[in-house]
């Protein structure tokens, strides 16, 4: 009965949890695409022309949001490239903002983020997925900021350091953002970020195959949690081991009579039950002899 309203309760909060999930997708791409810009605009002109022309993308729509959010792209089929209107980016700045954004894009991170999302959905009780997916968010973005920084002197770290910095002191937090298909160029949690800046400033080729092998192990063990969970042991007393019978189909058998049964283990009695206990519903039923 215990296992079975554990089950019932994974379930109804597993399905309340991907219904939010379904909600703050949709509820944040409407907020977007009613911030979509034609391309006139001189912002979405000018990230236009550094997408298609510097960064040789060519499928790209801009949004621009009143408020003081980080950089991000959204959309798994028609991406969407969201900057702040309230941002003075220079056009170095808005070219590394936009080459981090859609390098996500193109390697399929936003795919990635609907699986870890529905997966964190499904264990929402578990401690451990949630620690993996902030885990594996920063590691998605080491592996971006080692593309924009492979081949950068040591002035244009700094740089861009400092433009993370930027973005972070000012940025505001939409909560949304936790259960949606999203990559932000700078997210909430600040263990990340000082993780990320450490990793920009002291950056060693090594790491780049590092950052590789926690994403695999990462995403290995969130698919896995899915369909295994490791069951609790508990060792039998000593004490009471002694007393106790190991049944099989081998060397058990039910003996059914007017009321209940009786079992019988190696061809002795060895108790009396109304009903077959739950588990032992493979071991053989026979039927009393009448002389």
């Amino acid at each position: 009965m215990i296992l079975d309203i554990g089950l019932i309760i994974w379930g109804i909060g597993s399905i309340f949890q991907i219904i939010i999930m379904i909600r703050s997708n949709i509820r944040l791409r409407r907020y977007v695409k009613n911030h979509v810009i034609s391309m006139e605009n001189p912002i979405a002109e000018e990230i236009i022309d550094i997408v298609q022309n510097e960064l040789l993308f060519e499928k790209i729509e801009v949004a621009v949001l009143p408020e003081f959010v980080s950089p991000a792209i959204i959309g798994i089929k028609q991406p969407i490239l969201i900057i702040s209107e309230k941002y003075c980016f220079s056009r170095q700045e808005l070219k590394l903002v936009c080459e981090h954004e859609i390098n996500h894009y193109i390697k399929g991170d936003l795919i990635l983020m609907a699986i870890i999302n529905i997966v964190s959905c499904i264990q929402w009780w578990n401690p451990v997925i949630h620690f993996l997916k902030e885990e594996l968010i920063l590691a998605l973005e080491l592996s971006n900021d080692f593309q924009i920084i492979e081949n950068q002197s040591d002035a244009e770290k700094i740089e861009y350091a400092e433009l993370i910095l930027k973005i972070a002191k000012e940025k505001e937090y939409f909560k949304t953002i936790d259960r949606s298909f999203v990559t932000c160029f700078v997210g909430k949690n600040k263990t990340n970020l000082k993780t990320r800046i450490d990793y920009i400033l002291k950056k060693n080729k090594k790491k780049k195959s590092v950052v590789y092998i926690i994403n695999i192990l990462m995403i290995s063990v969130m698919l896995l949690s899915v369909f295994w969970v490791p069951e609790a042991t508990h060792p039998i007393d000593p004490d009471k081991q002694e007393n106790s019978i190991e049944m099989s189909p081998q060397n058990t058998y039910f003996l059914k009579k007017r009321e209940g049964y009786q079992i019988f283990v190696n061809n002795k009695l060895w108790g009396e039950v109304k009903e077959i206990p739950d588990g032992l519903e493979n071991i053989p039923i026979r039927k009393s002899v009448r002389h």
